[in-house]
């Protein structure tokens, strides 16, 4: 009997942890830019590993993706990848910089992710109005 209550608490620990683990563990951005033609807004963030810029923006972006995940989707172009440095070229935009764009795949604003939370989820908005 003692060993079933070992073995069966284990499980349930593991188990706990593992639901845990799950709910508090944010989703990576994806890099697939074909998302770009689902009918939803998105925010494109322009992104160079290994750069300080990059990864504060990315930051930024990881902390406000909460509260607009189900209406507006996030997307990382890798700089380092050739479909990356395709959409950079296309938008004009280098690291760290975001297009944020309309369902419509009009571009709402090209800005870098320096201003505040604040202002950013503010053009976020204006893009969902839109």
């Amino acid at each position: 009997m003692k060993k079933f209550l070992i073995i069966t608490s284990t499980i349930v620990s593991v188990l706990l942890l593992g639901y845990v683990l799950l709910q508090f563990t944010p989703t990576p951005i994806s890099s697939d830019l074909s998302l770009l033609k689902d009918d939803k807004p998105a925010v494109v963030l322009a992104y160079e590993n290994y750069s300080p810029s990059g990864g504060e923006a990315l930051t930024r972006l990881k902390r406000i993706r909460s509260d607009f995940e189900s209406n507006i989707n996030f997307i990382v172009a890798d700089l380092g990848t050739p479909q990356g440095r395709a959409f950079a070229h296309t938008y004009g935009v280098h690291d760290s910089q975001a297009v944020l764009f309309t369902k419509n795949r009009q571009v709402v604003a090209v800005m870098g992710l320096e201003t505040s939370d604040h202002d950013f989820q503010v053009k976020l908005r204006q893009a969902l109005a839109q």
